[in-house]
């Protein structure tokens, strides 16, 4: 469930940038709970050989996938805007996928995979054992922080930020294998505490981290802020989130954690279609409903790109690429009722 809250704050985070406060707060923490949810369901019970050809098929092959497929989206729109394509646009752009430099929202999932197989081999050097485990992914997260303010590089499948972001795989594997926290069987009551106090702790930090340091926490930027501010904050965004998920469980969100990947690659490719319709909004007169409809319009956005993208996902289903791009099951809405 947290994993669907998470992929809809990527997609309100590339739409609230002119609402920086919402924006701000939404950048975070959301790309460190998808590493934390991620460290929550890493298992090493395989061989390495066999976790590496896992992970390999499980995120390496969507995401050339949905490159390719966002490749053929941007020569379509050139296509509609009458600009040429050259063989050396189409050279660069497929050079971009391959390195993958902060290329688009599936950025993400290469980096995820290096932090995947790194995190392996710290379990396995570790044998297992959590407090050595956590004391050398802190050590590596500070060198990462260190090498990411100082050189500022962006390396090959954005392996620079590994070790800035390992942190936070790590802690979801940690809590998870010490069965404390995170578990279904928690009370309500200690949700809703628990929700309250992480935002208010999460709203507090980022604005103190605001009036000291020139920005918050954007991997995708290489900006850190102050590190002592900015991964608190971090950790408290993503208590938050996951106790929330825990008291409004929605199917159709669900549905979207299971099934990530064309959500989150897809969205932004789809937003430029809207920018007609975000005209028609901005050009409404200030009235009070006018007031109104300009300040709920991302949200208006949010839904119509979700329904869109439910809508690619659904065709996806009906071709050879849906156990990769698509693994969970096909969502069915309460007004339609499965066959027997």
């Amino acid at each position: 469930m947290a994993r669907g809250y998470g992929v809809i704050l990527v997609i309100l985070g590339h739409l609230s940038e002119d609402l920086r406060l919402l924006h701000d707060l939404i950048y975070c923490f959301h790309i460190p709970l998808f590493f934390f949810l991620s460290g929550f369901v890493f298992s090493s019970g395989e061989s390495f050989s066999g976790h590496l050809k896992k992970k390999a098929r499980s995120l390496l092959l969507p995401y050339f996938i949905l490159a390719m497929i966002s490749f053929i989206v941007a020569l379509c729109y050139k296509i509609a805007l009458a600009e040429d394509i050259d063989l050396s646009y189409i050279l660069r752009y497929l050079k971009e996928i391959i390195l993958q430099q902060r290329k688009g929202p599936i950025w993400f999932l290469p980096c995820l995979f290096t932090v995947d197989i790194l995190f392996y081999c710290l379990v396995r050097l570790t044998k297992n054992k959590l407090l050595p485990l956590s004391v050398i992914s802190a050590v590596l997260t500070v060198t990462g922080i260190i090498y990411e303010i100082k050189v500022a590089h962006v390396l090959l499948w954005n392996s620079d930020m590994v070790l800035s972001v390992i942190i936070f795989f790590a802690a979801g594997y940690i809590i998870k294998e010490s069965g404390k926290l995170y578990t279904d069987d928690i009370p309500k009551k200690t949700a809703v505490i628990t929700f309250i106090f992480a935002l208010i702790a999460m709203v507090i930090l980022e604005q103190i981290n605001y009036r000291i340091a020139p920005s918050g926490l954007n991997l995708f930027l290489i900006r850190y802020g102050n590190p002592f501010l900015t991964y608190p904050c971090a950790f408290f965004g993503i208590t938050a989130c996951i106790s929330f998920s825990m008291l409004f469980k929605v199917p159709f969100i669900e549905h979207i954690g299971q099934n990530t990947f064309i959500y989150f690659a897809l969205h932004q490719d789809l937003i430029p279609l809207t920018w007609p319709l975000q005209s028609v909004v901005y050009d409404i007169e200030l009235t009070d409903i006018g007031k109104i409809i300009k300040g709920s319009h991302h949200f208006f956005i949010l839904i119509v790109l979700l329904a869109a993208l439910f809508m690619i996902e659904t065709l996806f289903r009906h071709t050879r690429l849906a156990p990769i791009l698509c693994p969970g099951k096909p969502y069915r809405p309460f007004f339609i009722k499965n066959k027997k």
